[in-house]
């Protein structure tokens, strides 16, 4: 296989592939339905020893072709905390919308999971 402008196959993008059955028999098992995960901890912040709150985002490709890894980090600590009703709702709204404000025409959605330190 290859990936041409940031898609498989030139067709689809990456995170799209895992559930493309097409894909998986037009190119005889070469596109696979194990995904391939990354944790990066970001527990503080070294400048203020601000501690963040872990958080799980996860978006469409019209999100994530946008908007930088570094640059959802940013704004979801910067906003996480302003927001006290249904905050992870409306984060997940705020980097959608952030990401259509900023061109994207595609399917723009994301899901943000918070979890307790407690």
């Amino acid at each position: 296989g290859y990936v041409r402008g940031n898609r498989v196959f030139g067709r689809l993008q990456p995170s799209r592939t895992l559930g493309d059955l097409d894909s998986k028999e037009l190119h005889d098992g070469v596109v696979i339905a194990v995904g391939d995960i990354t944790v990066t901890p970001i527990l503080s912040d070294p400048t203020t020893e601000q501690e963040y709150e872990p958080l799980l985002i996860m978006g469409t490709d019209g999100v994530v072709d946008i908007l930088s890894t570094l640059e959802i980090c940013r704004q979801s600590r910067k906003n996480i905390a302003r927001v006290e009703s249904k905050p992870e709702t409306n984060l997940a709204r705020m980097l959608a919308n952030s990401a259509v404000e900023k061109g994207s025409l595609d399917d723009c959605s994301v899901v943000v999971v918070r979890f307790s330190t407690d």
